[in-house]
């Protein structure tokens, strides 16, 4: 299943958060704010999944589940959930 982080310019934790899938192979998809994606598309796609509005980036989802941010993606790779 692909995995997509929602992403956006100058955040050090999106940088992280892509190393660290690099670093692991993980197959991935980076949309950035204002480039790929509004405010309001991703508001709309949280509210269309039933889940809470993101107050950080990075948004790591694997397909349409959402594993979390950077220290959700850490802990989803120890628990073999991505």
């Amino acid at each position: 299943m692909m995995l997509v982080i929602y992403s956006k310019d100058a955040c050090p934790k999106c940088t992280q958060l892509e190393n660290l899938l690099k670093s692991r192979d993980y197959k991935f998809t980076i949309l950035k704010l204002d480039k790929d994606y509004t405010r309001e598309n991703l508001a709309d796609k949280f509210t269309l999944l039933n889940l809470n509005q993101p107050r950080e980036f990075p948004i790591l989802f694997k397909g349409d589940v959402l594993i979390g941010g950077l220290v959700d993606a850490k802990v989803a790779m120890i628990e073999k959930r991505l």
